[in-house]
């Protein structure tokens, strides 16, 4: 990837953070309440956003900063092998591995992790991304940890 390749994209990822913040201004949110949120721990609340929390970010963030990275991605995506009604929130298509994440509003990234790693452990995916938003992280498969450990234990007995 070239530096204009990366400059390109992060004055489009500056662009989205703009925009959501644009956004929020456009809310009503009080200065106060935004500060808790963006600084602190605070929670988005619906009565902040009018709109679920959640949602509000997928929208207003996630789904743009994934599309300036250049993923495909569908929302709620049915999951095989997955024995649970509850599904991951989106599907990354346009990767070699298989790809799932999870999101939750902003200051929620613990729930996002562990609702992934559960997402991770009944499915055929391999690899999750969890995001509040501001905070992102990539988690593998606990199933395919497991069989790469086993894997080089039987190739490299003394490891």
């Amino acid at each position: 990837m070239d530096s204009a390749t990366v400059d390109a994209a992060v004055s489009d990822l500056r662009a989205v953070i703009e925009d959501f913040l644009d956004e929020l201004a456009d809310r009503n949110l009080s200065a106060d309440r935004l500060g808790e949120t963006i600084e602190g721990n605070a929670e988005f609340e619906g009565a902040d956003l009018r709109q679920f929390p959640e949602r509000f970010v997928e929208d207003h963030l996630i789904w743009p900063v994934l599309d300036v990275l250049g993923y495909a991605v569908t929302p709620r995506p049915d999951s095989p092998g997955q024995s649970r009604e509850e599904y991951p929130d989106f599907r990354v298509d346009n990767l070699p591995a298989r790809v799932i994440g999870e999101n939750k509003a902003i200051n929620d990234i613990e729930t996002a992790k562990t609702e992934l790693l559960d997402y991770l452990d009944n499915t055929r995916y391999e690899y999750g991304i969890a995001t509040d938003g501001f905070r992102w992280g990539v988690s593998r498969s606990p199933r395919r940890t497991s069989a790469a450990s086993r894997s080089n234990r039987l190739s490299n007995p003394r490891a």
